[in-house]
């Protein structure tokens, strides 16, 4: 197993707007001060980047002449106040590679959890390309159990992780998400970030907001 070192988050502050409702009472506008996203980290996995793991380095050396590996990580940082966060979604949009060989995500962290998964610079690598998670929790779940955060879309190019917030656990601080995405050798990749959320308010109740962000999302050339 591969340990990759990310370095320290830097964090910018992202408003959440929702489009006017017609006929809805008050102000539902921009919430501000309450999210913020780290700069995404990412980095081509090479063969000669991996001094540690021979399996993976052979995986990663049989595959370069038709396949490229990338390690995609962001953070979001929720923060809390009186009006909660009720559950939110990041999504990935992978875009590039050949029409008959469009990108997909290899692999996707945390996967599943019922609880938060500790916040980490680190991510580990396993035989194969594998992300391991740092403290996702895969035992048998209750049916009366929530999950945090499920991700879904492996193998896909629309990758995505959801978040809900329970009476044991707010949905409030760091939370990282990590990816491997496939793309063909000598074919570009651009990854396109955006995030959604919902904020139960005091005096509007439920309220759906998405994260303002540039143009149609958070553009990633790789």
């Amino acid at each position: 197993m591969t340990e990759i070192e990310l370095g320290e988050d830097e964090f910018t502050g992202v408003d959440l707007v929702v489009p006017p409702v017609l006929g809805a009472r008050g102000d539902r506008g921009t919430v501000r001060g309450r999210l913020a996203l780290g700069r995404p980290w990412l980095r081509q996995i090479t063969a000669a980047d991996i001094s540690d793991d021979a399996e993976l380095a052979a995986f990663l050396a049989a595959q370069a002449a038709t396949t490229r590996f990338f390690l995609l990580s962001i953070a979001a940082n929720f923060y809390d106040g009186d009006d909660p966060f009720e559950s939110a979604r990041v999504a990935v949009l992978l875009e590039g590679g050949a029409p008959e060989h469009p990108p997909v995500a290899r692999s996707l962290s945390p996967e599943r959890s019922s609880t938060p998964v500790q916040h980490t610079t680190r991510v580990s690598v396993s035989a194969r390309l594998s992300l391991v998670s740092a403290s996702a929790d895969h035992e048998t779940q209750r049916s009366s159990e929530t999950l945090f955060v499920t991700a879904a879309g492996e193998g896909c190019p629309d990758p995505e992780w959801v978040y809900r917030a329970s009476r044991q656990h707010a949905l409030a601080g760091v939370n990282r998400m990590s990816l491997i995405a496939e793309v063909m050798a000598g074919t570009s990749l651009t990854a396109r970030i955006a995030l959604s959320a919902v904020v139960r308010r005091r005096l509007f109740g439920r309220t759906e907001y998405r994260a303002e962000l540039p143009g149609d999302g958070l553009v990633i050339p790789l």
